[in-house]
């Protein structure tokens, strides 16, 4: 079984004797996650879920790694992979929660029909978000390459293209700024909200809810492994209809479940 120090409930990590009543720690760092996560809480308060905001992935990963916290809400499954800070695998997805869709939008053009022959389509730079982009193209039949490469595609990967998309790449930072100049720019959800854009009403391709890049419940290997009872008791809480509800109607379906 799990020891109380692991969640964060020793004497030493939180203060409280250890003979307390358990309860479940999460780290976001805010937005959807922690909404979402609150949610949950109140809904089902035999949890004793407590959400604790962080203001870096970084700190959150190493409180999680301590054992400060019982989860964390806050990135996607290539992320917990790929991670530096988890290069010796202590940390783990225990399932999928939310996606946050990264989705492709125009000032120019008013659908996605409209898009001609020799179009300029704008993704980012960064090689995990030019992947991600490229997949919601490819989903949409507007170019292709290898299957297999799945999220790891990237621009010279592109090997049909029948509209002829000039495909581009600028850095995080300029993307907002080639909205007004070219045909479909590729947008985070952050990025859009940013600018005003809600994913279900302005987006023109939009990723899908069981995309490769959907948002995790991120965990110690120990409570998968474990098969702790509290993560099971969690998942079913986070995906009962009453949050399903709560997320299509609190984010007017511009979040997606990826359950």
């Amino acid at each position: 079984g799990l020891g109380a120090s692991w969640l964060g409930l020793g004497a030493g990590a939180s203060g409280a004797p250890a003979s307390g009543p358990a309860a479940l720690r999460a780290g976001v760092l805010g937005g959807v996650e922690e909404e979402v996560l609150r949610f949950v809480a109140v809904e089902n308060p035999s949890l004793g879920l407590s959400v604790q905001v962080f203001g870096r992935a970084r700190e959150l990963r190493r409180a999680l790694r301590a054992g400060e916290l019982s989860l964390g809400s806050f990135e996607t499954a290539l992320q917990v992979d790929d991670s530096a800070e988890n290069s010796d695998h202590q940390l783990v997805s225990a399932g999928t929660s939310v996606t946050l869709p990264l989705g492709f939008y125009s000032r120019k053009l008013r659908r996605l029909s409209d898009l001609g022959k020799g179009s300029r389509v704008v993704v980012s730079a960064d090689p995990y978000e030019q992947g991600r982009a490229l997949l919601v193209l490819y989903h949409y039949g507007l170019i292709g390459f290898v299957q297999e490469l799945g999220p790891l595609a990237r621009l010279p990967d592109v090997t049909t293209n029948a509209r002829e998309l000039e495909l581009v790449a600028v850095p995080n930072d300029a993307l907002a700024s080639q909205l007004g100049d070219h045909d479909l720019v590729a947008l985070t959800y952050e990025r859009a909200g940013q600018l005003g854009l809600a994913p279900a009403r302005n987006a023109l391709a939009l990723e899908d809810g069981f995309s490769p890049f959907a948002q995790v419940l991120t965990v110690r290997r120990a409570a998968q492994r474990d098969h702790a009872a509290w993560l099971e008791r969690l998942l079913a809480a986070y995906r009962a209809p009453a949050v399903k509800a709560f997320i299509l109607r609190r984010f007017e379906d511009s979040v997606r479940r990826a359950w």
